[in-house]
C-alpha cells in the first residue's frame, strides 16, 4: 500500500498495489506548471486509488495554447 498527502495535510490518499509506468515529462506546459525542468508522473488504475481525506478539496483544470 502506498500513501501520500499534500504538504499541509488537507488531502491524503492510498494506492493499493503498484504504480503503473513512471516517466518524466519535459513539455513546455509541464515545465511551466511545476516551475521545474520536468514533471514526474505515474498512472494508477482508478479502482486502486482511494481518497483518505480531502478528496472534495481538489480541483481540475484544462489548458489550451
Amino acid at each position: 500500500m502506498l500513501t501520500g498527502k499534500c504538504l499541509c495535510g488537507t488531502i491524503a490518499y492510498e494506492i493499493d498495489g503498484e504504480l503503473g509506468p513512471i516517466f518524466n515529462c519535459h513539455c513546455s506546459k509541464c515545465r511551466r506548471w511545476h516551475g521545474a525542468a520536468f514533471r514526474t508522473r505515474a498512472s494508477v488504475p482508478k479502482a486502486r486509488f482511494r481518497w483518505v481525506r480531502g478528496g472534495g478539496s481538489t480541483s481540475s483544470s484544462s489548458w489550451s495554447d
